[in-house]
């Protein structure tokens, strides 16, 4: 029987004392951490997915244009955009049926020997232009002319001399093609891709050599850098017009939205600027310039189109553009826009040179909302708004204008004789004519006003809904 006063020596060493730590074992297996089961995480080896990687394969950054290459793109997109017979930049272009795809790569082994006949075989377009060539380019240019309006592209190629549009369709049929279509979406490599490419080069370097795109002024010294091209015509095709087409696969519509919503608030927020600058050196007061100073403030106008879908021209030829309601807008603040546009008219007229002036375009309202935004303006004065429209939404709401001013009397109230109105001070303001229009409007009472803000504060209680 051992002792039980000797110390045990079993594997783990001696027993220690009671009340002190034992050694630990360094080569103990207990006394290293147990291994992670997690994988670990490797930064930069996942792999860029499949959508990105293609996108970003041909896209061209703006630093790798040179300054003087700007105009030969210009040109070659344009070239791109006649044969796709698409003249709006907020249009998908048409994109091929996969029965074409299949047709052609079935009916052709495209060789490179294909390609060197074809290249050859352009000069010769000059003296023999396809029957087919000539209606396909009639139909192109009749689209254009009603387009022109709208388009600086469907300008420039209406402008374009005939014969080197019916060589550049002609060269399109003799490769058993009916129509330019590229394959966006698809492989750029495919015997299918390839051709349209080839087509797009050949067909522009032919043509623009003999000045057909003289009205761009483009840079001809890199027109027969094939690589250069290249890299313009993946980067418009397999690029910018892939990532269109995405988007409008996705939502219809959203490609036309994303690019007239930017360039309508654009040409909003110029009229707030202008009629902002023309009331301040007018002497108005803070007050009615305030009318005028948020985009908000402001409608948009747009071309007027009739059934058959063609811009309505007024008589000097230039497109009639209807102005959209604004709905919430009071009518008698539209009319004094209205005034202020043609007062900034005059001055321009009587104090600009001629060829500064842009000319002026054809309005006529229109009973049609915008549907770009129906966000109420923020401070506002309150008769910006028309008062039913404005009566009708909840109090709370409304709250947000309880200090808001009053900008301009009565539509009853000013004449031609009477505008003191623009440099009386508030008080003298309001006692003649802002408190006739004020009360036109209903603002939520003290107490609606007071409970909005218990209920904000989260200090509402039942008790102060019961009937005391």
């Amino acid at each position: 029987m051992p002792d039980s006063s000797q110390p045990s020596t079993g594997n783990n060493g001696p027993t220690p004392k009671a009340g002190t730590k034992r050694p630990r074992d360094k080569t103990s297996p207990s006394s290293a951490p147990p291994p992670s089961t997690k994988r670990r995480r490797t930064r930069g080896t996942m792999p860029p997915s499949e959508t990105k990687a293609r996108r970003d394969q041909h896209h061209l950054k703006l630093a790798d244009v040179k300054p003087e290459d700007e105009k030969l793109k210009l040109a070659f997109y344009t070239h791109l955009r006649m044969m796709w017979g698409s003249f709006h930049g907020d249009v998908v272009p048409e994109l091929p049926a996969l029965d074409a795809i299949s047709a052609f790569e079935k009916s052709r082994y495209v060789s490179p020997d294909d390609l060197d006949v074809f290249t050859a075989s352009l000069d010769a377009a000059y003296s023999n232009i396809i029957g087919g060539a000539i209606s396909a380019v009639d139909s192109m240019r009749q689209a254009a002319y009603h387009s022109r309006a709208r388009s600086q592209i469907a300008a420039n190629i209406y402008e374009m001399d005939e014969h080197f549009l019916r060589v550049t369709y002609s060269a399109i049929l003799s490769f058993g093609l009916q129509k330019w279509r590229p394959d966006v979406l698809g492989n750029f490599g495919s015997a299918y891709n390839q051709v349209h490419e080839l087509i797009a080069i050949k067909t522009f370097q032919t043509i623009a050599i003999s000045h057909a795109y003289s009205r761009l002024s483009p840079n001809l010294v890199n027109f027969t850098n094939h690589k250069l091209l290249s890299r313009f015509y993946r980067n418009y095709v397999y690029s910018y017009i892939y990532k269109l087409a995405k988007k409008e696969m996705k939502a219809v519509g959203s490609v036309k939205k994303g690019i007239r919503d930017p360039n309508t608030y654009k040409r909003r927020k110029e009229t707030a600027e202008e009629r902002t600058e023309f009331l301040r050196s007018e002497g108005y007061r803070s007050r009615v310039i305030a009318l005028s100073e948020e985009v908000e403030c402001h409608s948009d106008d747009e071309p007027s189109f009739n059934a058959n879908g063609n811009p309505i021209l007024d008589a000097a030829g230039n497109p009639v553009y209807s102005i959209y309601a604004k709905s919430a807008r009071n009518p008698h603040i539209t009319e004094f826009f209205r005034a202020v546009d043609v007062a900034r008219a005059q001055v321009k007229a009587a104090t600009k040179k001629r060829r500064h002036i842009a000319p002026p375009r054809t309005r006529v309202p229109s009973n049609l909302e915008s549907d770009i935004s129906q966000r109420f303006p923020v401070g506002v004065p309150l008769d910006w708004f028309e008062p039913n429209y404005f009566n009708a939404p909840p109090a709370a709401l409304r709250a947000n204008y309880t200090d808001a001013g009053i900008a301009l009397p009565l539509a009853e109230d000013i004449s031609l004789d009477n505008n003191d109105y623009k440099t009386l001070k508030k008080t003298p303001f309001m006692k003649k004519y802002g408190n006739k229009v004020k009360e036109r409007y209903h603002l939520p009472s003290e107490e609606e006003l007071a409970q909005m803000d218990k209920s904000g504060d989260g200090t509402s209680s039942d008790e102060d809904d019961m009937d005391v």
